[in-house]
């Protein structure tokens, strides 16, 4: 994704089968509601430091996602932000978040654990909802470098890419 984007619209990405990793970057303060329903191939997402709002189905039903680190800064997941990612696992909530909405990690595993502070709004989800709560902080993940190139079969089966953008240089 280009630099410069301050948020990410409702149902940006919903139901792209192919996305499989996702770096939004720094700037970003809001991911719209539905913007990445569906994307059932997505394993991994890094959020930036800026975000602050995670709206409601944002991240529903992306099965293949595995680990969810929400960065400090972010006060608000919405309703069923994460429901439906079956495969979610680990879940890194910071203390800065005020608000956790109904659903939005009913996961269907019973393995999902939440990592999050003591006393914190994502604890208290937590035990409502009967999900395992640990206290580590989280793990600092690399966030992968762009690739200066596209493949030629890049943009073959976008169904719902109307528009792109390339903000770096390419080589051929």
């Amino acid at each position: 994704m280009p630099s410069g984007i301050e948020e990410i619209g409702s149902d940006a990405f919903s139901f792209n089968k192919t996305l499989r990793i996702v770096v939004i970057p720094e700037g970003v303060r809001e991911i719209g509601s539905d913007a990445f329903w569906g994307c059932e191939a997505l394993e991994q997402v890094f959020l930036p430091s800026t975000l602050e709002k995670i709206e409601y189905n944002a991240f529903r039903n992306c099965e293949s996602l595995t680990e969810i680190i929400i960065p400090d800064g972010v006060w608000s997941i919405g309703m069923d932000a994460f429901t439906g990612c079956k495969k979610l696992k680990d879940i890194y909530i910071p203390s800065s978040v005020i608000s956790v909405e109904m659903d939005a990690f009913y996961t269907f595993n019973d393995d999902t654990v939440i990592h999050t502070p003591q006393w914190s709004s994502a604890e208290t989800y937590a035990e409502e909802h009967d999900m395992r709560v640990d206290h580590r902080q989280a793990p600092v993940r690399a966030i992968p470098k762009a690739y200066p190139f596209l493949r030629a079969t890049a943009f073959a089966k976008g169904e719902y890419i109307d528009a792109f953008a390339i903000s770096t240089p390419l080589t051929t």
